[in-house]
């Protein structure tokens, strides 16, 4: 009897030591597009909602980073699940910034001097910002706002 209980826990000895194996020699998962900065995007997929079944929503990770789910339209979910749409089209339409180079932050330096009619005129505050009232019909579009003199 001693010998015949010693085999299941040894098969299971072995099986624990696989498993530890496996978990060692971990790759990472092949990126599933690169963008133009070469970053990787991994994970990208299509999940159902819980609290509505009938909302579908698209995500996916640029370099370890989780993207926020974008609900996706009923056309493009019946168009992934048949294989018609792929990952890389999914991201150029939900996610279409992340997709795009990135600027370096010296493009967006403006002159501190505004050259006006009157002459030389100094920028006080600049700010870039959404609309969001949306009793305006500007609602969602970007604006901005310089206080010079």
């Amino acid at each position: 009897k001693a010998a015949a209980e010693q085999k299941p826990e040894a098969k299971a000895d072995a099986n624990v030591e696989q498993q530890a194996g496996a978990k060692k020699e971990r790759k990472p998962r092949e990126p599933q597009m690169v963008t133009a900065d070469g970053c990787k995007v991994t994970h990208g997929h299509a999940y159902q909602g819980k609290d509505n079944p009938e909302e579908w929503y698209f995500t996916a990770k640029i370099d370890g980073q989780q993207l926020k789910p974008q609900k996706m339209d009923a056309a493009d979910l019946a168009a992934y699940q048949k294989k018609e749409l792929t990952v890389p089209q999914l991201m150029e339409r939900y996610y279409p910034t992340k997709l795009m180079p990135k600027v370096p932050e010296d493009t967006y330096r403006f002159p501190r001097q505004m050259e006006g009619a009157e002459g030389s005129v100094a920028i006080e505050k600049f700010n870039v910002y959404k609309e969001k009232d949306e009793q305006r019909p500007d609602f969602g579009r970007y604006k901005f706002y310089a206080q010079v003199g």
